[in-house]
């Protein structure tokens, strides 16, 4: 071998090495699966669910569907008195989870149904979820990575010809990652 191949194998080397020593683990988990929470993140999954919020798990995304309903006044359109404590297991939950990715983004979506006005649906729809936000952030949730949208009656999940149906569009749906 000549000199000049010698060197580009010794540059080949040093650019190898340089690249290797810039490597780091990640120090979130890539995919985090149902096998890899603790027992206490079950736990919380558990005591989420039972308290009436809706848990759907579709690959890293979690969505839980609060109904509201349940979770606030009709008339005064505030969070109900004992309402407030699954909203601190749900920030509670949402502040581990967000630390298995890089950049989390959690989205806090509100709808009605169509018995308002549209004004006043897109209104209702965006208090309901800044107050469900407002919660969240108040027991730690980070404020750069949640955005609040209020939706009115946009994609409804059952008819608003029947009062049942109308309950099921009346929530709000906070997504993560």
């Amino acid at each position: 071998m000549n000199k000049l191949q010698w060197i580009r194998i010794l540059i080949l080397f040093v650019l190898a090495l340089g690249l290797t020593a810039c490597y780091r683990e990640p120090n979130y988990i890539e995919k985090p699966e149902w096998r890899s929470f603790t027992s206490q993140q079950k736990e919380l999954l558990w005591k989420i669910q039972a308290s009436g919020i809706q848990i759907i798990k579709q690959g890293m995304y979690f969505t839980f569907i609060i109904p509201t309903d349940c979770f606030f006044t009709k008339d005064a359109r505030e969070l109900k008195p004992r309402r407030e404590i699954d909203l601190d297991r749900l920030a509670q939950f949402l502040n581990r989870y967000a630390t298995y990715f890089a950049h989390p983004k959690i989205t806090i979506n509100g709808y009605t149904d169509k018995v308002w006005l549209a004004p006043a649906r897109n209104l209702l729809s965006l208090h309901y979820a800044e107050t469900i936000a407002t919660y969240l952030r108040e027991d730690g949730l980070d404020s750069k990575i949640v955005l609040v949208v209020g939706n009115g009656a946009k994609h409804p999940v059952g008819s608003n010809n029947y009062p049942m149906g109308a309950s099921f569009n009346r929530r709000v749906v906070v997504t993560i990652p």
